[in-house]
């Protein structure tokens, strides 16, 4: 049985396919995006188009290789926490190795821990987000 692919979704394929860098931008949940953005993923990836080429694909062009993709997120416990429990790593296992993947060409993953404190890190999460800006202006030119 064949299912067609939705409209919001094939919509959400066109945005990627116009796309020269994607920016996934959201708070730590449990160690994880929030639910609203893994559920993107599992949309939006469907077989034929993220994955599963093949007989898969005959009604859906698979997905392009997208230059660029930043995966910046933020998280109360410092990042010097989040490393030493090994969160950090496995945040960065699941969001570039496998849902950015081969996909992106270049992948980068910047977590601005420390929020709890959000005075103490301000400074030096508006200074990081301002090097993303210049990084994304440049790619533009």
């Amino acid at each position: 049985m064949e299912l067609a692919v939705p409209s919001d979704v094939l919509d959400e394929h066109k945005k990627i396919e116009a796309a020269d860098c994607i920016v996934f931008l959201y708070p730590v949940w449990w160690s994880d995006c929030p639910a609203i953005l893994k559920g993107w993923f599992d949309r939006v990836y469907s077989l034929g188009y993220a994955y599963g080429f093949g007989d898969a694909s005959k009604h859906v062009s698979p997905m392009k290789i997208i230059p660029n993709g930043i995966v910046m997120c933020t998280a109360g416990h410092p990042n010097a926490f989040l490393s030493e429990i090994g969160i950090a790593e496995s945040m960065r296992n699941v969001m570039i190795d496998d849902r950015l993947g081969k996909r992106f060409e270049h992948k980068e993953m910047i977590i601005l821990g420390g929020t709890l404190d959000l005075e103490a890190v301000c400074e030096n999460h508006s200074e990081i987000i301002r090097q993303v800006g210049v990084k994304l202006g440049a790619l533009q030119n």
